[in-house]
């Protein structure tokens, strides 16, 4: 999972209220999300805005347990600076009678907020001392809450480190990993370019502990966003028009393809001509970076009619799609600016691209799936 949005949260008294078992703390019974984080860094159009957004929530931990799943919402009402966490009180399942009895003062919430314009999806792994000591140490090491400082945002690499530093902790899977599912084959088997960049730079070079079976998992994870991405676009097509004679689907009879789907009359505003379109789908935001193949690369370089479908929150109930193009622009300068600077015996079988090379065209909602 690729989350754009991502933050630590100290807990305090009025914040563990949220738990049914800490009612008697503090009348709020909510968790504060700090404006200075959720607003001003994750969502500054809600800069003002008095309203609330229901989202499905999903709490792992703590100690390592998997998932609690709710449906809570986030609110801010009129006299309140932060926004919260709010919504019915989080009992304790009913096959796990003391689950958020040891929460504390100071334990941690590593919250992860899926969408871009407000939230669709959150995903809170909560980090005891009691019940998480290593992990818990960590954090409190890598970061200084201070006063009413008590939420800081953080990026994939900030997670990739602190499971690098306490995977030996948890017999089986880590806690973090739930926010660190990978998009693509590539990004499961590399890493990111700022994972691999960290790991040369700052670590022994091992980079974040993963086992031969978690690797399996997430490489299996890639797959399934990028055949999910290709399956909500062929619905859009569908639902906007386009007939069987109007365009091909590729990638599904052969795999190796340097685009997902030939459009030949493309009825979208902007189209002009068929369009050989590739498919780069996300769970997270819309600027998460993607990948493009080496052959990508060369067949974009000579075709104009070449473009991205950049299939975004692929994880919500409410899926879009941006269709980027100036990919053979993008393509002609890799082509002419680094290929030519390889040393001789020397092959690049992709890039990792930020979404902000291309332009931005056509944008649209996925359909949702039949029942």
């Amino acid at each position: 999972m690729n989350l754009a949005r991502v933050a630590i949260k100290q807990l305090t008294a009025s914040d563990l209220s949220f738990f049914a078992p800490h009612l008697k703390r503090s009348k709020q019974k909510a968790i504060n999300l700090n404006a200075d984080v959720f607003v001003e860094v994750f969502y500054p159009n809600l800069a003002g805005r008095l309203d609330e957004f229901p989202f499905r929530l999903n709490i792992v931990g703590p100690g390592g347990r998997w998932p609690h799943v709710l449906t809570r919402k986030a609110i801010r009402t009129a006299g309140a600076k932060n926004w919260r966490l709010d919504g019915e009180i989080v009992h304790n399942p009913a096959d796990q009678a003391d689950r958020y009895d040891r929460l504390a003062e100071d334990d941690f919430a590593v919250i992860a907020f899926e969408g871009d314009d407000h939230p669709k999806v959150a995903t809170v792994v909560l980090v005891s001392a009691s019940e998480d000591p290593e992990l818990h140490a960590v954090i409190r090491g890598a970061h200084d809450f201070q006063g009413r400082e008590s939420m800081v945002a953080v990026d994939q690499a900030d997670l990739s480190a602190l499971l690098g530093e306490t995977r030996g902790a948890y017999a089986n899977a880590h806690p973090l990993e739930s926010l660190l599912t990978p998009d693509t084959v590539e990004e499961a088997v590399f890493g990111s370019a700022q994972e691999q960049e960290r790991t040369a730079r700052t670590t022994d070079g091992k980079g974040p502990l993963i086992t031969a079976e978690a690797l399996k998992l997430q490489l299996q994870a890639g797959e399934e966003t990028g055949r999910r991405g290709e399956e909500a676009f062929d619905r859009w097509l569908e639902s906007s028009g386009h007939s069987e004679d109007d365009y091909e689907w590729v990638s599904r009879t052969h795999a190796r393809a340097t685009h997902d789907f030939h459009v030949t009359n493309p009825r979208w505003d902007g189209a002009a001509g068929a369009q050989y379109l590739d498919v780069k789908a996300t769970k997270g935001a819309l600027d998460t970076p993607l990948h493009m193949s080496m052959a990508e690369i060369r067949w974009a370089a000579g075709h104009d009619n070449y473009a991205l479908v950049r299939v975004y929150d692929l994880g919500t109930e409410q899926p879009k799609f941006r269709i980027l193009t100036g990919v053979r622009a993008v393509a002609q300068r890799i082509m002419a600016d680094v290929v030519p600077r390889l040393p001789q015996g020397v092959a690049i079988d992709g890039f990792e691209l930020a979404v902000a090379n291309f332009q931005m065209g056509f944008a649209g909602d996925i359909p949702p799936l039949a029942p």
